[in-house]
């Protein structure tokens, strides 16, 4: 695409005018109906009001801290936005996130970081491999805000937020089973102790 359309001209401004059309490409959907032992996803939800935070904690599979694997986070936030047609911003209400990094050792890649903001999806994936040491039981902290974006939002919103931890296939380490352990919510009968 680029040796076809990038000039001097538009040098600059390409990737975000490519981004336009592309998006985030093909979607793998194989990928998305289950989970590996090197891959767990877990998925939160809500209605948030103007300039509310709900925050959501990922946990941390212990496996991974201190080593030196390429290891990605997928992080989606989709969510349905009143609409106000008088304004060329036309979406009342703008959530996002701000994807964590040093923490896990991974940093942005593909899309630009102002442009994933636009719309009502942002979807963030993030690389590494730098060692990155923490306790058993830490948790990602994700913060999903509201802000009034076309004018006044006076009503809540709806949201889902999807997040994916992934090590290469051949890296044998339980990503799944770890983080599905420490999610999993007991579940208390009365008189038992």
């Amino acid at each position: 695409m680029e040796s076809c359309l990038k000039t001097r001209d538009n040098s600059r401004l390409f990737k975000r005018i490519a981004a336009r059309y592309l998006g985030y490409g093909i979607p793998d959907i194989k990928r998305v109906i289950e989970c590996t032992e090197q891959r767990a996803t877990a998925i939160g939800y809500g209605s948030i009001k103007k300039d509310e935070k709900h925050e959501f904690r990922f946990p941390l599979p212990p496996s991974i801290s201190g080593l030196n694997e390429m290891r990605r986070f997928i992080l989606t936030l989709a969510w349905f936005s009143p609409v106000n047609a008088e304004t060329r911003k036309y979406r009342k209400a703008n959530l996002s996130f701000d994807p964590p990094g040093n923490e896990v050792g991974v940093t942005r890649v593909n899309a630009d970081w102002q442009h994933v903001k636009n719309g009502t999806i942002q979807h963030e994936i993030l690389e590494g491999s730098e060692v990155v040491t923490y306790q058993d039981g830490n948790n990602l902290k994700i913060d999903v805000v509201c802000r009034e974006d076309a004018h006044t939002l006076d009503e809540s919103v709806n949201y889902g937020l999807a997040v994916t931890l992934e090590v290469a296939e051949d890296v044998k380490i339980p990503i799944y089973e770890e983080i599905r352990q420490r999610i999993e919510i007991p579940i208390k009968i009365d008189g038992a102790s």
